[in-house]
């Protein structure tokens, strides 16, 4: 796509001085502001616009006044592991007395150019995309002075800037607004799945059925025949596998002491525990199981696996609601495959590994297309039959659930948190009678997939929103956005008296300007010595 004729191309070192970061002790550094001390900038801090939160402060020492930042500079993240980080620039909007670190670099836009229309085209694609490819590294992403200088920059007629950035500003203030609205009907969409989650775990979703039996003057089957059928599905199950250990050769200890072994878990914890509705009766998560899956820890490829080959699931595959196949790696070593561990559709899998606010996040597998097996810190449950595990993973994302993990997993609060079989199956949950179980789940399925239609809509708009903002920006710089005036400047005009000026500014000696060492030297060299022979112009 071609420019206007009125626009003209240049080099962004042409329009813009780069001022460098601040370089300092880290011992010398606060984390809080102090008396002497100045805030500065981080590559964090940058993103689209400026975050003054999570600031290093430093002492004025290490701070020049020339490298003080001033309403209108953009900063640049110039440097830092991360390739998505590197290049990102914000312009500081008003007056704030502070600077920029090493690993950032300041533009100040020449005054004869609108600064707001050098800080918008830091964000089009296709600024974006060139710094990444002149910034890449191994390890770390280095954007340098020079590539900052060399980048082509499309400069329009001065006044055209102007009409340029009130478009955009203008568009932009609208799908901010419309971005905004989006996000406080994602916020409320999440609030009401809370909402019918705990109203289904406390019994309050659909009429209970002590309810309809007395309003139909019939008999129900309370929580507790259904625990029954539950313990004793548990214990036949529990025998057999016994015997089938006996029979491969895994025998049993004798005498019928492994009839001793077998723990029913129907001791619960009653302290603290709500009151529920008439029918219905707390259980242990270890009563309605017939046993903890967990696979193995290995190193392994950090991709996906292709067809033909094995992989293994990150706990990432079950944070976000619904199992994610793609978040796996691969295993390459084929003496680590065991079919045991194979994720199959319908197994319930559960995280007993993560921060506090996704340890024991749990899905129920949909469809599997990739051959991925358990890692250790993803678990299988395998359920008696008698119990619906659709109920199982409800509850355990209610607002109850949620607060039993928690209580019951171990570890830093800030970082990685842990939940043990032990723990697992400790974990207090309500038990309603089976028809009411069939019912809740049932409206459960019904209103939490009308939610979750409702997000990905909101998820598409915000994503589209974020598109719109992309073609406005690329609408804008190639003189697309607002209709050009014949009685503007052109832009190469605008450009060669900036090339004067800045050629002019470095023909003359702005000794007030200058260092204190040259500035001494200078008057040293425009008098004369006592008892120089050599005189001033003009002198006698």
């Amino acid at each position: 796509m071609s420019l206007p004729e009125s626009w003209t191309v240049a080099p962004l070192g042409e329009l813009v001085s780069i001022l460098r970061g601040v370089s300092y002790k880290k011992e010398d550094a606060a984390e809080e502001k102090d008396a002497g001390l100045i805030p500065i900038l981080r590559a964090t801090n940058i993103n689209g616009s400026l975050k003054f939160e999570d600031l290093v402060w430093v002492p004025e020492k290490y701070v020049d006044e020339s490298q003080m930042l001033q309403k209108g500079d953009i900063v640049i993240a110039a440097s830092s592991g991360s390739a998505s980080i590197v290049g990102k620039a914000a312009q500081l909007k008003q007056s704030w007395h502070g600077s920029f670190g090493a690993f950032c670099m300041a533009l100040r836009p020449d005054q004869s150019v609108n600064a707001a229309y050098v800080a918008f085209y830091l964000q089009t694609s296709e600024y974006r995309n060139l710094v990444s490819s002149l910034a890449a590294g191994v390890n770390i992403n280095n954007l340098k002075r020079q590539h900052i200088k060399q980048i082509q920059f499309p400069l329009a007629p001065r006044h055209e800037q102007d009409r340029i950035v009130a478009e955009i500003e203008m568009q932009f203030t609208r799908l901010d607004n419309a971005s905004a609205s989006l996000k406080r009907v994602q916020a409320n969409l999440k609030s009401y799945q809370v909402s019918v989650l705990k109203a289904a775990s406390e019994g309050r979703l659909v009429p209970t059925e002590a309810e309809l039996a007395r309003k139909e003057g019939r008999d129900y089957e309370p929580a507790s025949e259904l625990l029954k059928r539950i313990l004793a599905e548990r214990c036949a199950k529990w025998k057999v596998n016994q015997l089938q250990k006996a029979m491969t050769g895994n025998k049993p200890s004798k005498n019928g002491e492994w009839k001793k072994k077998y723990n029913e878990s129907t001791i619960i914890e009653t302290n603290n525990i709500p009151a529920l509705p008439e029918g219905w009766l707390w259980s242990s998560l270890g009563a309605l199981l017939l046993g903890i899956e967990a696979g193995r820890s290995f190193r392994c490829e950090e991709r996906p696996p292709n067809e033909n080959e094995t992989g293994v699931v990150k706990v990432s595959s079950v944070t976000w609601g619904e199992f994610d196949e793609k978040e796996s790696k691969t295993c390459l070593d084929s003496s680590k495959y065991c079919a045991e561990f194979l994720i199959n559709e319908r197994d319930f899998l559960f995280s007993r590994a993560n921060t506090i606010e996704l340890v024991g996040a749990c899905v129920i597998v949909k469809s599997i297309c990739k051959r991925l097996m358990l890692s250790d810190k993803i678990l299988r449950f395998r359920f008696v039959s008698s119990i619906n595990p659709e109920w199982i993973l409800y509850v355990l994302r209610s607002e109850w659930g949620r607060s039993e993990i928690e209580r019951l997993s171990t570890g830093n609060q800030d970082s990685m948190r842990n939940i043990g079989q032990d723990r697992i199956r400790s974990i207090r949950v309500p038990i309603p009678p089976a028809a009411e179980m069939t019912k809740i789940v049932r409206e459960l399925v019904l209103r939490t997939t009308v939610i979750s239609e409702s997000v990905k809509a909101v998820m598409h708009d915000l994503l589209m929103a974020g598109q719109l903002r992309k073609a406005v920006l690329k609408k804008a710089f190639f003189g697309k956005i607002v209709a050009q005036n014949a009685s503007d400047e052109p832009a190469a005009e605008l450009l060669d008296r900036i090339r004067v000026a800045k050629k002019g500014a470095q023909g003359v000696f702005n000794f007030d300007a200058m260092p204190e060492m040259p500035k001494k030297l200078a008057a040293s060299t425009t008098q004369p010595r006592p008892g120089s022979k050599l005189k001033r112009a003009g002198a006698p």
